[in-house]
């Protein structure tokens, strides 16, 4: 940082919170998990990390990779929401990175903010698809991206496109294109061969700490 005055010294000094723990959602819980993880271990930091409730098995896959660190760097701890509570109310635990729904982060948010912790909070989004008027000669280009936006991974995403912004130019011929390309995608099992798209999940109770 440059010094207000030639005869001072000013720096930051970066250094560790402590204990991380990193909460991640059901949707995408191995790739959520290792955006939180690489970055809290590369500052210095011990982690604890809570998998979803329903999806836990890839996030304990990572587990033994955790044997290369010194023994209570690299945990995991599963559980349903009263875990993730606990976790998050523990004075030990200096700051709290979570992926997952607006209710639960507002929960969070709370808990951390009585006791001052840091928090890092990921929350649904609304993210918009705005098709223009100079996309009329590829308007089933702009369809088969909107379906992708809207339906990757089941729509279980929270960048997935959820608002469509369409000029009246074009709104009768992108909405005809995306229906018709929106009808050539497969729904069922997603392990079944050539199968596009998944079936959706039940919705899960907000009143947890997912």
């Amino acid at each position: 940082i440059p010094p207000i005055e030639s005869t001072q010294l000013a720096l930051v000094l970066k250094e560790p919170l402590g204990v991380v723990a990193c909460i991640v959602p059901w949707n995408y819980p191995l790739l959520l998990l290792a955006w939180k993880l690489a970055p809290a271990l590369a500052a210095g930091n011990a982690v604890t990390a809570r998998p979803s409730a329903p999806t836990p098995p890839s996030t304990l896959a990572l587990g033994p990779l955790g044997e290369d660190f010194p023994a209570g760097v690299v945990s995991i701890l599963a559980g349903a929401g009263d875990v993730g509570e606990a976790l998050v109310s523990d004075s030990r635990v200096d700051g709290v990175a979570f992926t997952g729904s607006v209710e639960t982060g507002i929960r969070i948010n709370e808990i951390c903010a009585r006791r001052v912790a840091r928090v890092n909070l990921e929350l649904g989004g609304k993210d918009p698809f705005i098709v223009c008027a100079d996309m009329r000669d590829e308007l089933e280009i702009a369809a088969r991206g909107g379906a992708w936006a809207a339906y990757l991974n089941s729509g279980q995403v929270c960048t997935s496109a959820e608002r469509f912004y369409v000029m009246e130019d074009v709104y009768d011929d992108f909405v005809s294109a995306f229906v018709d390309h929106a009808g050539t995608l497969k729904l069922g099992d997603p392990f079944a061969d050539g199968q596009r798209r998944g079936q959706p999940r039940a919705p899960l109770s907000e009143r947890q700490i997912e």
